[in-house]
């Protein structure tokens, strides 16, 4: 897909990756190095920079890739390709059944790109906290992203769209959100590890779930401004629109989409409409309900799928009348040849992984 964004090859990419992300810790220059020499086992030719490219497709092609032609009109391919993406949220307290933290996640991508979603990472690392993450072969972190750990941290995402901003040289988000989940024993630690030399590409608004305190925050993560939220009881959503006015007014190129029902404006109101609805019932069976919603709040349709709705899908006839049509067919979760939904409860922690190694954080220090 790489050359089909942009006009060049994945290995026209691997040649920049250390021009656009400097250095990766040894810990995960290590594993990705591993996985390297895994598929070199299986006759499988790939090489680091190839991985390293693949792990930070997102941002390279979302962010670095405008830098790369200063002088010319690329723009981020997610500029280029619409401001709709995926659809979460996260509740707890009276807004959820039993009071406990509840958090859902449906994807929207390219049926090209969707395939390669189908498996689950399970990661004991020698340090840190064991973690199970939705990925594609090859990576080290989500990227989805839909993660849980054994630190009773629930993470996921849904990216702000229209957002333009990268700085080469920082760390990448690929590191930056590995290394939150491995290293965070709570939302702010998770917080702070994720602003420290950020760079900027792949922003999203991320929520998390802390399964111990039954607590939730909202994090729109831009490169020069950051917004966090956090409750003990309600929900926040996601919907490609960052909430902080200083991310979405200063870092994007459409702020409006935020109160217009052409747009993703329309699943925040939906949002509203489904919590005010649900209040104090939204368990996992529910939650399955609400992410596949297709009630479209512009047309006033209750079964009509769009890029308006919860479930977002591209149909020649929903998308037909609207302000822009999807470059390629596209979809949402629950489509058989993308990546299923996924859903989260705190029943109960994850077993605490079993420690290895008695070893330092590679970066010289304990979280």
């Amino acid at each position: 897909m790489a050359r089909w964004d942009t006009g060049e090859g994945l290995r026209f990419f691997a040649d920049h990756v250390w021009e656009a992300f400097g250095k990766l810790d040894a810990e995960f220059d290590e594993e990705i190095q591993g996985i390297a020499d895994g598929a070199a086992a299986r006759g499988v030719d790939v090489s680091k920079d190839v991985l390293v490219a693949w792990n930070g497709y997102n941002e390279l092609l979302g962010g670095w890739w405008t830098t790369c032609h200063p002088d010319t009109n690329v723009k981020p391919v997610w500029a280029r390709s619409g401001p709709h993406r995926c659809s979460a949220f996260v509740c707890t307290g009276e807004a959820s059944a039993n009071g406990k933290v509840v958090m859902a996640h449906n994807t929207w991508d390219r049926y090209a790109m969707g395939d390669n979603y189908n498996i689950v990472l399970d990661i004991t690392p020698g340090s840190g906290h064991r973690m199970l993450m939705q990925a594609v072969p090859g990576y080290i972190s989500s990227t989805m992203d839909w993660a849980v750990t054994d630190a009773g941290l629930m993470i996921t995402e849904s990216t702000i769209g229209g957002f333009d901003g990268f700085a080469a040289g920082l760390d990448p988000e690929f590191q930056r959100s590995r290394r939150a989940a491995q290293y965070s024993g709570s939302m702010r630690e998770w917080y702070r590890t994720m602003c420290k030399d950020n760079n900027g590409g792949y922003a999203n608004t991320w929520l998390l779930g802390e399964t111990g305190t039954k607590r939730i925050a909202r994090v729109d993560l831009g490169l020069k401004h950051q917004g966090y939220e956090e409750q003990s009881s309600g929900y926040f959503a996601g919907y490609n629109v960052a909430a902080d006015l200083r991310v979405r007014n200063q870092e994007c190129s459409n702020p409006g989409e935020y109160s217009d029902i052409r747009g993703n404006g329309a699943r925040r109101v939906r949002w509203d409409q489904l919590f005010a609805t649900h209040q104090g019932k939204v368990d996992v069976a529910l939650a399955q309900q609400m992410i596949a919603d297709h009630f479209d709040v512009c047309t006033e349709e209750p079964d009509s799928p769009s890029s308006r709705t919860i479930c977002g899908q591209s149909t020649d006839r929903t998308d037909a009348g609207a302000r822009r049509d999807p470059p390629l067919r596209w979809g949402s979760a629950g489509s058989a040849s993308t990546t299923g939904q996924l859903i989260a409860m705190d029943r109960r922690p994850m077993p605490a992984a079993r420690p290895r190694s008695e070893s330092p954080d590679p970066r010289g220090h304990r979280p």
